[in-house]
């Protein structure tokens, strides 16, 4: 005897208990992470204090993966780590992100390929009050924890208003389901021991004075 097909309630039901499943196994993932120390920095570009700040991060936790999203240039970065002493090995950038929600776009995949499962988010005030639950959202709804690091530096007004922040985190919620099935990749991801700097110096480029290496050109070794 055949066996009937599930009707419409049947199927909503199914439908309703593999979302729960689905939520609750993120939550699981998401706690047990939590307690753990962070793996990775996400360092948000658009300040070069941020970035300075991340060499220093560099040096206190070499283990430690730092994505910088959407910052400077790669020679300036790479000037940043040598004059500041510290280490380049996990130190990568990317360069597809051009605002605050980009970069957790463009973010997540990367780091998620590296297999990190809780970061530290470097920004500062104001801008965490956006990033920050942009970032919870996209995140958790992939099993991963996030805690703040603030960087130092002076503070800027925000040019965000109360309604573009609700638009940022109804975005976040759309692309938190949807990045389940989709996610891009970034085609401009470099690792900074890997910036050929000679090729550069005959280039040429600029760095911003925050960056402290604004004229700051030492010699290369042969």
């Amino acid at each position: 005897m055949a066996r009937k097909p599930l009707n419409a309630r049947q199927v909503a039901y199914v439908v309703v208990a593999l979302l729960f499943g689905f939520i609750a196994m993120r939550a699981v993932q998401c706690l047990n992470a939590a307690g753990k120390e962070p793996q990775a920095y996400l360092v948000l570009g658009g300040n070069a204090f941020r970035e300075v700040f991340a060499t220093e991060l560099a040096k206190a936790h070499p283990d430690r993966i730092v994505l910088i999203s959407g910052g400077s240039p790669d020679p300036c970065l790479w000037l940043m780590f040598q004059k500041n002493g510290a280490p380049m090995e996990r130190i990568w950038t990317e360069h597809c992100s051009q605002n605050t929600f980009e970069n957790f776009v463009y973010s997540l995949p990367l780091l998620e390929r590296m297999g990190v499962r809780k970061i530290s988010l470097v920004t500062d005030y104001p801008q965490v009050e956006r990033a920050l639950p942009i970032a919870w959202i996209l995140f958790a709804s992939h099993g991963m924890a996030v805690e703040f690091e603030n960087s130092p530096g002076p503070r800027q007004l925000d040019d965000k208003s109360y309604y573009e922040r609700i638009g940022l985190i109804l975005m976040a919620s759309g692309w938190a389901v949807s990045s389940q099935v989709y996610q891009p990749i970034c085609q401009y991801l470099t690792h900074l021991p890997d910036i050929d700097m000679k090729a550069w110096y005959k280039k040429g480029f600029d760095c911003q004075a925050q960056t402290g290496v604004a004229n700051y050109r030492p010699p290369l070794n042969e």
